[in-house]
């Protein structure tokens, strides 16, 4: 199993999350798409976000997001300091190896 079970958040995805997940086209009501993506994470095992901060300052309210983020799913929150893009390639390589892709 990955050591990179959680889902990582940077400043730009802490603002824009809604609109990657897209909860509209899993269902048209959003209280039963929420559910069912709440569902999908309790079934891929994602119980904690990453919070990391790359160093960028153009996002306001970054912590604001990352919590909203984290009560919806009811995820724990772990905080990066000093994130770098290396972080999301490696989890990328990880998943990539679990799941047989090359």
């Amino acid at each position: 199993m990955s050591a990179c079970r959680h889902l990582p958040l940077h400043s730009m995805g802490s603002k824009s999350w809604r609109e990657f997940i897209q909860l509209d086209k899993l269902n048209r009501d959003p209280t039963k798409a929420l559910k069912l993506m709440k569902k999908t994470h309790e079934m891929i095992g994602y119980k904690r976000v990453a919070k990391i901060n790359i160093g960028l300052k153009y996002t306001e309210n970054f912590d604001e997001a990352i919590k909203e983020f984290a009560d919806v799913f009811n995820f724990e929150i772990l905080e990066f300091d000093n994130g770098n893009q290396k972080i999301f390639e490696d989890c990328y390589n990880e998943l990539k190896v679990e799941i047989g892709a090359r």
